[in-house]
């Protein structure tokens, strides 16, 4: 009867046991929630003893030391867990956070690949290894780690991330695409932007890239590394004004990098002179025509008030300028008297070049005023001008542009094909590139 009794109450006490742990459990699990992770702790470590899952328990365990920021200890619960059969993907993850935190990356990504080998739809795995691949410059497994994210979530950050791979992996027409993506749905981010245009000075296009730094700048003007490539950039090209200011700006907000390309800054023309002014519009790209405008009419007042002879063949190129901007800007008018004033004080026929200049600068002017027989006339005396030395092959070009515009399609082709002659690639966008084959 002893015998029965004992083996009747043994299993009683294991079930009161059990449920005592279960208890534990609980109670263990909402201080987690609660982030009173050293009383999770102790309330874990009594429910091991009340006879709860070894594997599991000891898991949380090293959870509640990972947030308590110790890593170490976290690890080797990690590892006496996955010891004692548990072996899920979140142990696989969260080993492979407390090995980040213990600068352990390569590490880490082994654990992180062993959670998505487990869980292949584990994002923050995928997220995290993606991350952890590109600081370890595995640029081609993060792009493909972001290729299954942004089937995912297709966000502005995502695109950006893997854009920022794609460019460290020289895929530079591909790393655009992905930037452009991204502004598409951001806009605001200037960033987005600054490294566009990083892209497209790599595959040397200045434009482009110049264009996406001004952009970067709009959406952000305290942006340094945005002044400071644009800076680089103009000064790659020798548009050494543009490049000084750019570059003392990204000085001035801070950047400590700047320096170190201004050591020509200090041989340019004195700022607020005629010679400062008219290097500045020179150097200013068609999209910023309002500050041509502006700084040509500066170096004119100069001008008229400390007339200067050597400074006069200098004009010429000023008004060239201040014309194309008044062009762009819509004011036809203004410009007209430009050009005109360009071709009064260039009647030596060594000063041809600028005369040339101006009668195809009103060439444009009116093809831009739907004028084309106007501007035939100007193209033509454009090219009469310029025969005594060189006429520039997109003379013909333009006129051949004007002439299709006016219905004269043989006079068309006829130019076209000069203009090919010249040296000019006949390009592929233009209407006359079938018509005249």
């Amino acid at each position: 009867m002893k015998n029965l009794l004992i083996l009747l109450i043994v299993p009683f006490s294991l079930v009161l046991g059990a449920q005592n742990s279960v208890a534990l459990i609980a109670k263990a699990d909402s201080l987690v929630v609660g982030k009173n992770y050293k009383e999770a702790i102790s309330m874990y470590t009594s429910a091991l003893d009340a006879g709860s899952p070894k594997a599991e328990t000891t898991f949380k365990i090293g959870n509640c030391y990972f947030f308590l920021g110790r890593d170490t200890v976290a690890q080797a619960k990690y590892g006496e867990a996955e010891s004692l059969g548990y072996k899920n993907a979140d142990l696989y993850f969260m080993r492979g956070q407390s090995k980040v935190y213990l600068k352990n990356n390569l590490g880490a990504i082994e654990d992180y690949s062993k959670a998505i080998s487990i869980n292949p739809l584990y994002y923050a795995a995928y997220k995290n290894r993606a991350y952890l691949y590109q600081q370890s410059a595995q640029y081609g497994k993060a792009v493909l780690d972001y290729d299954f994210l942004l089937v995912k979530d297709p966000s502005a950050s995502l695109f950006y991330a893997r854009a920022y791979n794609l460019q460290m992996n020289t895929m530079y027409d591909k790393a655009i695409s992905d930037y452009k993506q991204a502004i598409i749905l951001d806009s605001m981010n200037s960033n987005y932007y600054l490294n566009c245009g990083n892209c497209y000075i790599l595959i040397r296009n200045y434009s482009e890239g110049v264009s996406y730094y001004t952009k970067a700048i709009q959406k952000d003007p305290t942006n340094s590394n945005a002044f400071l490539s644009r800076g680089f950039a103009y000064q790659t090209n020798g548009k050494n004004m543009l490049a000084c200011e750019d570059l003392a700006q990204s000085r001035k907000l801070g950047n400590p990098n700047a320096s170190q390309y201004m050591s020509n800054c200090g041989a340019l023309p004195a700022v607020g002179t005629f010679q400062y002014y008219l290097k500045y519009v020179a150097e200013l790209g068609a999209e910023d025509f309002e500050k041509k405008i502006n700084y040509s009419n500066k170096a004119l007042e100069i001008y008229k008030t400390k007339h200067d002879a050597s400074d006069s063949l200098n004009l010429s190129a000023l008004y060239l300028n201040r014309a194309a901007a008044l062009v762009s800007k819509g004011d036809f008018e203004s410009a007209e008297k430009d050009y005109k004033t360009v071709i009064q004080i260039n009647t030596e026929p060594t000063n041809t070049f600028y005369a040339a200049s101006a009668y195809y600068g009103l060439g444009d002017l009116f093809v831009a005023k739907k004028e084309n027989k106007k501007a035939i006339l100007n193209y033509d005396k454009a090219i009469e001008i310029s025969k005594s030395t060189h006429t520039p092959e997109y003379y013909f070009n333009a006129r051949a542009l004007a002439k299709f515009y006016d219905g004269d399609k043989k006079g068309a082709c006829e130019d076209y094909k000069s203009a090919g002659a010249a040296g000019m690639p006949l390009l592929a966008g233009s209407p006359l590139a079938n018509l005249c084959k």
